[in-house]
């Protein structure tokens, strides 16, 4: 048996041959039907839709009572699960801090409530509390209050142990409208959750003693599961009645959808999970994403609640929030930082794999003796040099004699530090006339 410190990633198993939701539409996977949505469709139903707008109206900023306020209250938007949520999730905070404010909201304040190491069983465990009162004191810390909660995120999995894909199913999406059930009482207001699936679980290490709950084919059967629990509500189960008084559960719908076969890429995005995107790290690695993964997923996240019918009424800025105060939210522009489009980083990189040269862009900077160094994943500095980016914000870097990897650029700005990640071989600046 090998130790968490000798597993590498299994980058040999490269796809599953599985075939995404997305992809599948109405052909069917040992008996289920693709899609995201029943029938074998991607678009939410009209009905299932329309409901979720309305909801989405009546969304406005809380007091830590509860109270409707937009002097200082928060729409507060919460993202929960484990380590692999809180990776998304922060990228996608942080993305948004640097970029993405001006758009959105100012009544809007966007958390994470993670637990690592934490799956569905400990979230809905009824024989202790410990899940939920760690997560209360949290909040609490920070000044926040369960009555303010009204939309979350969640990336979650099973540690089911079962080869039997009905009873998984079933049995996973019994887990998740139980855990509706325990969110609802625990926050009152709550009005909307979102989940995500996994990514692709391929590269889990066999040794690692959380193997037969992570590998293939059981992250793209979590993703059946949470698809299972939103036709449930659909159809109108009783146990995730969100309308009326007598409401159970909260409104729920997909978040981004994550999953795409390995280096098999998907339709429409092409999507590709590469294993150059995953952590080798001392948990065996495998589902923990790099710093690159984390920017696709953050991507996702920022482009669907941009972009969907039902969020981006909350999401987005508008006149319904004039009356907010950007400063009691956190939510605060810095007019020094230009914007950009959503988690576009803040070096570009042309192209953004090489073997031979690559061109990095450092938008919105002008100073003498910009301090810019290059590591690489193991953290070693492997280049230090101060460039001018008076004259030109573009430097060319040859790449040709370096072995191929993923490395971080990271230059120190009069405003802080800006990354971004790419992969390079060798390191040799020079200005482009």
């Amino acid at each position: 048996m090998y130790t968490y410190s000798q597993l590498t990633l299994n980058c040999e198993n490269d796809n599953s041959g599985l075939i995404p939701l997305t992809d599948l539409g109405t052909g069917f996977y040992e008996g289920i039907q693709g899609g995201l949505y029943p029938g074998g469709s991607n678009e939410r139903p009209a009905i299932h839709q329309q409901k979720g707008i309305d909801i989405s109206h009546t969304i406005e900023p809380l007091n830590d009572s509860g109270v409707v306020n937009y002097d200082n209250g928060q729409v507060l938007f919460i993202g929960m699960g484990g380590s692999n949520a809180s990776n998304a999730y922060n990228m996608f905070i942080d993305t948004m801090k640097h970029y993405d404010w001006k758009g959105t909201n100012p009544c809007m304040n966007v958390k994470g409530l993670f637990y690592g190491g934490k799956d569905l069983h400990d979230m809905i465990d009824s024989t202790s509390t410990f899940y939920w009162d760690e997560l209360q004191g949290r909040l609490f810390n920070r000044d926040d209050t369960w009555e303010q909660v009204q939309v979350v995120w969640i990336l979650e999995q099973s540690e089911l142990e079962s080869s039997d894909l009905p009873y998984y199913v079933d049995y996973v999406a019994d887990q998740y409208t139980r855990l509706m059930q325990i969110m609802l009482d625990s926050m009152p207001n709550l009005k909307m959750v979102f989940l995500s699936g996994f990514h692709y679980t391929g590269y889990t290490h066999p040794d690692h003693e959380l193997f037969d709950f992570l590998v293939e084919p059981k992250g793209y059967w979590g993703n059946l599961a949470i698809k299972e629990l939103i036709e449930r509500q659909i159809n109108g189960d009783p146990a995730l009645d969100f309308e009326g008084e007598g409401k159970v559960a909260p409104y729920v719908n997909w978040g981004p959808y994550f999953w795409a076969d390995g280096v098999n890429p998907r339709g429409g995005d092409f999507l590709i999970w590469p294993c150059d995107d995953y952590r080798d790290d001392d948990t065996g690695g495998g589902f923990h994403l790099e710093e690159i993964g984390k920017y696709k997923e953050a991507k996702m996240l920022i482009n669907f609640y941009e972009t969907d019918t039902v969020s981006s009424w909350w999401y987005k800025d508008g006149a319904q929030w004039d009356a907010c105060d950007p400063e009691e939210t956190g939510h605060t522009i810095d007019n020094n930082i230009p914007y950009s489009e959503p988690v576009k980083q803040a070096i570009k990189f042309y192209p953004a794999y090489s073997t031979n040269s690559i061109t990095i862009e450092i938008p919105g900077v002008e100073q003498n003796d910009l301090n810019c160094a290059i590591y690489n994943l193991e953290g070693e500095k492997v280049l230090s040099e101060k460039i001018n980016t008076l004259t030109t914000n573009k430097f060319l870097l040859n790449v040709s004699d370096y072995p191929e990897g993923m490395y971080v650029f990271v230059a120190h700005t009069e405003n802080g530090p800006v990354k971004g990640n790419f992969y390079l071989k060798e390191y040799t600046v020079e200005i482009i006339p």
